[in-house]
């Protein structure tokens, strides 16, 4: 009966986890899927960019070179590699990006993403049912809807803070990572019970290659001890053993890693405050700030309600004084919301600690030391204390912790409230928390249908992080190019400015929302506005691509809707931090030559243009064009000639030179050109 219990059991968790996250399965790539894999170069070469991916940082791929966005670097093949053969099999590899196939097949490829990643969810549901009836055996009389592991997996499973690991496809790296060290776990706990070798060498590989997906897979180098000292502490001699495949797979994997990424493994982050939160704190600011953020993720084991892919706070330049209860960006050391979650971790530490040591002296088994030292031991490493991780704090990193907090509800519920109240009433408990988590859960995932909805409904949370504000404010630029309806376009336009300026009134020097706030300007037809914000883009940066381009682009959209002046403070502002930009004095000489007459001006410019790029076909047409409207025939003769010896077949300035003929009186050498002119453009005879 007892097995048939534990098949059932096992059963319903798979499907429970899996029917959790089966809506995210028609949703698009989101958020971080740029890096890993719709945007990432060596994942979109399918088979072939596979001896990238094993042999460089996660982030090349993306960004085309090494950048130390995050200390350590990120190598995880496994994962990538996953990737790369479902962008292989299902992804567009060789349509054209924008194309109504290729939005296809990348569609498809996110759905089978996701589909993949609510399996591995479900499976992760199973392996941890089996792990915890090891550690908490089963009698025959219990309910099997109602066993201490049972409850456990499910309240764990249903936990709402997990839905940034499963919802986002590039996370499939932290469910293989927590699933490997869950599953070598098993097989280690059936080695000590059955002896059998291959258990214990399977253990190693499924460990190595849970750190291949995930370098935090770490942790359970630490778990793996703790549980077997908790629960199988009469057999430690085949407990030591079984910890010799880890710990070779361990130090193969940090081998292998350091290799690979070299330098970067030692190297700092890049000072940048998107990717060093604390760059602007002191000592004691940052430690306060840290253990603030620890008590955050302890109210939200406790109360998952406003959850958000981005916890950055108010980043303010000047100094400003805040009220209490509004959002700042460093908490003093001294300042209370820092020493009660210091009091808490401290209380949890000494007494996940005295635990241990009454176990190991006396054999006192104490189920909730071991979830408290569990959680301790699975977060520090994304506590920021020991090393930065580039952000203050996210819902994944509560992933594998969490599995602390539901092991102590878990617990409490099934003892303390079953003993003090009736079975009923804890039933009733447990029913009514998991009931609440799902809901919360299912509700959740759809923030993550695709990067519109995850920007948009965590802005509204989110309201003092100006990176969700930044994304918000792109999502409503990228539906306004869209929308036809002219009144409903106004309105989207109008929400991104409210939130790109959100974003800069809170961090003033961030690029990004800068540069989206003068296209959405440009979209609002607030061209020189638009022309400030792309001129306080190269500020910051002179070679900042994106504000380079649009600002041509906006002088040019300029002229052609007649607005030379703008125009040409658009041209002009460029060159001030681009002063070899041909093209900006090729269009200005256009501008005041075609559009102002001012020939003078148009000379000079086209001149400065000519010394910058003397073989440059279109700038002597013009610099010959002028010439020629100036009077300055010979001058103008030579440009021609000089644009003729690299383009001979341009039909535009064989018909200038002949008309140069013509006019001068040589009829027969100008009609000579001009003939040649229409025979390779017909339409210049009219």
């Amino acid at each position: 009966m007892v097995k048939k219990h534990l098949h059932i059991s096992g059963l319903f968790s798979f499907l429970f986890g899996f029917l959790l996250y089966a809506n995210t399965i028609p949703f698009e790539f989101t958020l971080d899927d740029k890096l890993a894999i719709s945007e990432n170069t060596f994942t979109k070469a399918g088979i072939d960019g596979i001896p990238d991916l094993l042999t460089n940082d996660m982030f090349v791929g993306f960004f085309g070179r090494q950048k130390n966005l995050v200390e350590g670097g990120r190598y995880r093949p496994l994962s990538m590699v996953m990737f790369a053969l479902e962008w292989e099999f299902f992804g567009p590899k060789n349509e054209q990006k924008g194309s109504v196939l290729y939005e296809k097949k990348l569609n498809r490829a996110a759905q089978v993403g996701h589909l993949i990643n609510a399996l591995f969810y479900g499976l992760t549901a199973w392996v941890l049912f089996v792990l915890l009836t090891q550690l908490f055996p089963i009698s025959g009389n219990e309910k099997w809807y109602f066993t201490l592991p049972f409850v456990i997996t499910l309240l764990y499973i249903a936990h709402p803070l997990h839905t940034e690991v499963v919802a986002n496809v590039k996370s499939r790296d932290e469910l293989i990572g927590t699933l490997a060290g869950f599953y070598a776990l098993v097989l280690i706990l059936r080695y000590i019970e059955t002896e059998k070798i291959v258990l214990l060498l399977l253990s190693g590989v499924i460990f190595f290659l849970g750190l291949t997906s995930k370098e935090s897979a770490i942790t359970f180098a630490g778990v793996i001890p703790l549980t077997l000292f908790f629960f199988r502490k009469e057999q430690i001699k085949k407990g030591m053993i079984s910890l010799v495949p880890i710990g070779i797979a361990a130090i193969a994997y940090m081998l292998i890693r350091s290799y690979m990424l070299g330098d970067m493994v030692k190297g700092k982050i890049a000072q940048e405050l998107m990717n060093d939160p604390f760059l602007l704190a002191s000592s004691g600011e940052k430690l306060g700030t840290i253990l603030y953020t620890l008590g955050l993720y302890v109210k939200l084991l406790f109360f998952p309600l406003k959850l958000t892919h981005d916890y950055y706070p108010w980043f303010p330049i000047a100094e400003e004084t805040y009220k209490w209860g509004k959002p700042f960006p460093y908490i003093q050391l001294t300042d209370f919301r820092a020493l009660i979650p210091l009091l808490i971790y401290a209380s949890l530490t000494v007494f996940g600690i005295i635990g241990l040591i009454k176990h190991f002296k006396k054999g006192t088994q104490n189920i909730y030391a071991y979830a408290v030292l569990f959680f301790l031991g699975t977060f520090v490493l994304f506590s920021n204390i020991f090393f930065s991780i580039g952000t203050f704090m996210n819902e994944r990193f509560m992933y594998l912790p969490s599995l602390g907090f539901s092991i102590i509800s878990g617990y409490f519920i099934t003892t303390t409230v079953k003993n003090k109240l009736s079975e009923k009433s804890a039933m009733a408990l447990f029913v009514a928390i998991t009931l609440l988590y799902s809901a919360k859960t299912i509700h959740r995932n759809y923030a993550w249908e695709n990067d519109i909805a995850l920007a948009t409904t965590d802005a509204k949370t989110s309201t003092t992080s100006a990176k969700v504000n930044m994304s918000a404010g792109g999502s409503y630029l990228d539906l306004a190019k869209l929308e036809r309806n002219p009144q409903k376009k106004q309105e989207l336009l109008k929400n991104s400015y409210q939130c790109l300026y959100r974003s800069l009134q809170l961090y003033p020097n961030y690029i990004q929302p800068m540069i989206l706030m003068g296209t959405t300007l440009f979209e609002l037809k607030e061209y020189n506005q638009s022309i400030i914000y792309y001129e306080n883009c190269l500020k910051l940066d002179q070679n900042y691509t994106y504000a380079i381009n649009n600002m041509l682009f906006l002088g040019d959209t300029l002229t052609r809707m007649a607005k030379f002046d703008l125009a040409i403070k658009a041209y002009s502002t460029l060159l001030n931090y681009q002063p070899n930009k041909t093209l900006c004095y090729s269009s200005l000489g256009e501008i005041y030559g075609k559009n102002l007459g001012n020939l003078d001006k148009s000379l000079e410019y086209l001149t400065k243009a000519y010394e910058l790029e003397p073989e440059n076909t279109n700038i002597l047409q013009k610099l010959g064009v002028v010439n020629a409207m100036k009077g300055y025939t010979n001058e103008a003769l030579n440009y021609f000639n000089k644009a003729l010896q690299f383009d001979p077949n341009n039909a535009h300035i064989l018909m200038n030179v002949g008309l140069i003929y013509r006019n001068n009186g040589n009829i027969a050498l100008g009609q000579e050109y001009l003939e040649k002119a229409f025979a390779i453009n017909p339409k210049l005879k009219n």
